[in-house]
């Protein structure tokens, strides 16, 4: 984050979202984008169907995108 505020000047931005892969994000990664201000996460759910997700290498839980979900709430801005 810190290379891309010295390229973009993050402070500046009024909205920050990212896509995150519930997969692969975590505690620490979800503090980190929290600390520069995120406003939105768009949670990368492509099925749970298993078959389907087989079928596109990319297998993911509901149980684990529900933490997901949780970790970004409990990290949300009031309004």
């Amino acid at each position: 984050m810190d290379g891309l505020d010295a390229q973009f000047d993050l402070a500046g931005l009024s909205e920050f979202s990212v896509e995150v892969d519930p997969t692969d994000v975590g505690p620490k990664r979800l503090d980190v984008l929290a600390r520069w201000g995120l406003s939105r996460a768009s949670i990368g759910i492509q099925d749970f169907d298993p078959a389907v997700q087989d079928a596109i290498g990319r297998q993911q839980s509901p149980e684990g995108t529900q933490e997901v979900v949780d970790m970004l709430r409990a990290r949300a801005s009031p309004i």
